[in-house]
């Protein structure tokens, strides 16, 4: 049983470093992610972070999925789009 997501039990809390970013706010979660207001500090920027903690083996096939859409999304342009920078595990 896949237990829900929860801003109390949300990965990183504001201020934790995460990879090059600092986390600023926690916007938001759905049934498999976390996303939050993060600051690049390599360059400078705000940005998005989405964060998939470890699904349970019977979900693993999300991570590998958004694996996936990475490169798919990195050529989209539009203006009502986010664009993808970063993708990894």
């Amino acid at each position: 049983m896949n237990v829900p997501l929860s801003p109390d039990s949300a990965p990183l809390k504001v201020g934790d470093e995460f990879l090059k970013y600092e986390i600023r706010a926690l916007l938001g979660h759905g049934d498999h992610a976390y996303v939050y207001e993060a600051h690049d500090t390599m360059l400078d920027r705000t940005v998005a972070l989405k964060l998939i903690p470890d699904p349970p083996n019977s979900r693993r096939d999300l991570v590998q999925r958004s694996l996936e859409q990475g490169p798919l999304l990195r050529d989209l342009y539009r203006q009502n789009l986010v664009s993808v920078f970063d993708v990894g595990t």
